[in-house]
């Protein structure tokens, strides 16, 4: 299970969704954390490596959580050095006119 991390010696840039290329392999480097966002909700965030090496922050969704507990298991220290492909969609929000990027993870079994 993720450990919560009270200081910013682990910091790392988040990712920009819009940076993405849809496919993209990604390799864990982290087990993750749990945080609370804004609005109160726990949030997992891991850091996951680019094929040019470059390490990013990104929040894990629950669709993405389904998707690799299913394959990879419960235990997110078990995804460190796993592979996931990577995509971004913009989707609509419930405010008219409105987009946003929706990142998706998938395992590479």
């Amino acid at each position: 299970m993720p450990t919560l991390l009270n200081d910013d010696s682990d910091y790392v840039p988040f990712i920009n969704p819009s940076q993405i290329t849809d496919g993209e392999e990604v390799e864990f480097v982290s087990e993750g954390k749990y945080t609370d966002d804004q609005f109160g909700s726990n949030r997992l965030q891991m850091d996951v490596r680019f094929s040019n090496g470059q390490v990013q922050r990104l929040t894990v969704n629950k669709t993405s959580q389904k998707n690799l507990s299913t394959v990879y298991g419960p235990e997110t220290e078990a995804w460190v050095n796993r592979k996931a492909r990577i995509t971004a969609t913009k989707r609509p929000t419930s405010v008219p006119g409105k987009w946003k990027f929706v990142v998706t993870l998938y395992p590479i079994e």
